[in-house]
Formats: C-alpha cells, sequence, structure tokens
C-alpha cells in the first residue's frame, strides 16, 4: 500500500491521525502537527519507537506500520 495512516500524540493529549505516503518525507507530517497545535517548531521534538525524527525521514525508511504512534514532546522554557 503506498499510503500510511500515522498517529501522532503530544502530551498534551491532543491527537491528529495523518494519512501520507510511505516515500515522503515526514516533514509534511510535522509541519501539520504544528499548525493545528501552535507549538514552537523549534521545541517540538517528534519520537517514533524512543527514537527523535528526522523531517527527512520516510516512514519506509523506519519500517512503520499502519496505524503507528509518533510521540510528541515540547521543550520547556526553564524560568527562575
Amino acid at each position: 500500500m503506498a499510503t500510511i495512516r500515522i498517529h501522532v500524540v503530544g502530551g498534551d493529549g491532543i491527537e491528529i491521525v495523518v494519512t501520507m505516503n510511505r516515500s515522503l518525507p515526514l516533514k509534511q507530517l510535522m509541519d501539520i502537527y504544528i499548525e493545528k497545535t501552535g507549538n514552537d517548531k523549534g521545541k517540538t521534538r517528534f519520537l517514533f519507537d524512543g527514537q527523535r525524527l528526522s523531517p527527512k525521514q520516510t516512514p519506509n525508511e523506519l519500517g512503520m506500520e499502519d496505524d503507528e504512534t509518533i510521540k510528541v514532546v515540547v521543550e520547556q522554557s526553564g524560568g527562575h
């Protein structure tokens, strides 16, 4: 199958489901999540199986199956 459905889940409970081509870079998915949540792009990290993802990676490269979950972590700014 040329497309894959991926669940993107943040620590804040926000979940989006993206259907994309298996050979396209994950940047597309990352941009959609950031646009929908308003998170700071520079502080948002995407993890799959505990590994940080690069926007250049594809679902095929990562061996992803349909309905896999990517976790999102947003770095918090420290205060004094």
